[in-house]
């Protein structure tokens, strides 16, 4: 049964976090870590090769070759701790079970991955380990709410209402989240997921009967529900309004605070691969969850970057999962560990997610030479345009910028394009981009989401970093 790791890890977290000091939580994390590879040396084949020769108790962090996606997928059956699972196993058990539930060997639960090179993976987690990483997930998402008075308002007799909008087309970790554990909902939480690919009328009406005390979803999901507020057909009035798997534009935070007004907007920051990476606090900082993972930013050469350097790629460590363990595992986000402690007095250390690295736009000047832009001014530059209700940015070619809108009701399509292409002109040719750069708008009734992951890329390119760039280490001119 897993509400008993559940309860044990949230509990343990909130104190971790509330006594514990930043030389507590290193000493902890260290002994986490060297119990994993001490059990994945001698329990997953991958591991035993890789790790041959390290002594499990005296080792350094940089003494462990990173791994990557490409690597597992090649390896699956090797990566796994019960040697009977091979990925055909994971391929036939979802197969019979579709999205319907059920455990890989009556104990795996099984998740895809949705990265931007669209290949899919398959990660396995034991379902004490999930209940674990839900745990610490929880305590610190809802930090500040769990004390006693707040907590007792629920239970059997109330319980607490937790919505997800989400994708729920496939075995995906957020719909995983919206399931778990049956016997803890039917005590004091009803876990719900309304599917992003419904009508949007249909969801505000399942919504408004739910009337849930947490919203969770994609920033993009939510900023229409949020409009459906603002216009007075969803009434709700949630608690907590949590974001994930996508960034959180300006506009769509300024939406959500709009509709939602006395919510706490929290935003999280997790993958497939390690689910409870960092939340916000109280003061709005994402504070990494140090008793259940490791991050490493680092650079395009896999050198680790120091607090307040933006990184090219991060490796993440799972200190929760020993089915399918998961040691410095690459993932391609971009981030910036920051070098002061956050003012809340958490001992956790807290950083920013700038975005993915495939996001980032090259564009090509005169004189040969590339500028790199990262999505957030892209992102000003479309909050500065009234009348948007959706946006989204393709670089299809090199130089060739293609621009996807959606309006608002009886605005005017015509003027939003000409200032699209006005205030786009002029935000490149500020950075040395005169005549070289097309701009391609295109007014749309809906922004189409990716077929598979069914989530929206408002900033995406489609043209890779250019080998001049690649070869000098990610320079421009």
């Amino acid at each position: 049964m897993s509400l008993v790791p559940f309860v044990a890890s949230a509990a343990a977290a909130l104190w971790r976090e509330r006594f514990w000091s930043p030389v507590q939580f290193s000493v902890y994390q260290r002994r986490r870590l060297s119990r994993l590879v001490r059990h994945a040396a001698e329990h997953v084949p991958l591991y035993r090769s890789l790790y041959a020769g390290i002594d499990p108790d005296r080792f350094e962090l940089t003494d462990l070759p990173p791994i990557d996606r490409d690597l597992m997928r090649r390896n699956f059956a090797s990566t796994v701790a019960d040697e009977r699972i091979a990925l055909d196993d994971v391929l036939t058990h979802l197969a019979q079970v579709g999205i319907t539930g059920g455990q890989l060997r009556g104990r795996y639960l099984v998740a895809s991955t949705s990265g931007t090179t669209g290949e899919v993976g398959y990660l396995l987690c034991q379902q004490r380990d999930w209940a674990r990483q839900l745990g610490v997930l929880f305590a610190r998402l809802l930090r500040g709410r769990l004390h006693p008075t707040n907590v007792l308002r629920f239970g059997p007799w109330r319980r607490y209402r937790m919505a997800y909008v989400v994708a729920t087309g496939g075995p995906f970790i957020t719909f995983l989240i919206s399931r778990f554990d049956a016997p803890f909902a039917a005590i004091a939480a009803d876990m719900r997921a309304f599917s992003i690919g419904a009508n949007i009328d249909d969801n505000v009406r399942e919504l408004n009967a739910f009337r849930p005390h947490h919203l969770h979803g994609y920033p993009t999901a939510l900023e229409l529900l949020a409009r459906e507020q603002l216009a007075g057909r969803l009434r709700i009035e949630p608690e907590v309004v949590s974001l994930g798997s996508e960034p959180v534009t300006a506009l769509a935070r300024s939406v959500l605070t709009r509709a939602f007004r006395g919510a706490d907007l929290r935003i999280t920051y997790g993958t497939t691969e390690c689910l409870p990476l960092a939340n916000q606090c109280r003061a709005g900082r994402l504070h990494i969850n140090e008793d259940a993972c490791i991050v490493e930013p680092i650079d395009r050469n896999g050198v680790a970057v120091a607090p307040g350097t933006t990184s090219d790629h991060v490796l993440i460590t799972n200190l929760l999962n020993t089915g399918q363990p998961l040691v410095r595992y690459r993932l391609d986000d971009q981030i910036v560990v920051d070098k002061d402690r956050c003012p809340c007095g958490s001992a956790l250390h807290s950083l920013q997610v700038i975005g993915r690295t495939d996001d980032v736009i090259y564009l090509r000047r005169g004189d040969g030479s590339f500028v790199a832009l990262p999505p957030i001014p892209f992102e000003l530059v479309f909050l500065n345009v009234h009348g948007l209700k959706q946006y989204q940015l393709v670089h299809r070619q090199q130089n060739e910028l293609h621009i996807r809108f959606v309006t608002e009701p009886e605005a005017d399509a015509g003027a939003i394009d000409r200032d699209l292409v006005r205030a786009f002109s002029e935000f490149l040719r500020e950075r040395g981009l005169g005549h070289e750069v097309l701009i391609h708008c295109e007014q749309v009734d809906r922004i189409a989401r990716d077929p598979t992951t069914q989530k929206i890329r408002q900033i995406q390119s489609l043209v890779a970093v250019p080998e001049i760039v690649a070869a000098a280490g990610g320079g421009v001119g």
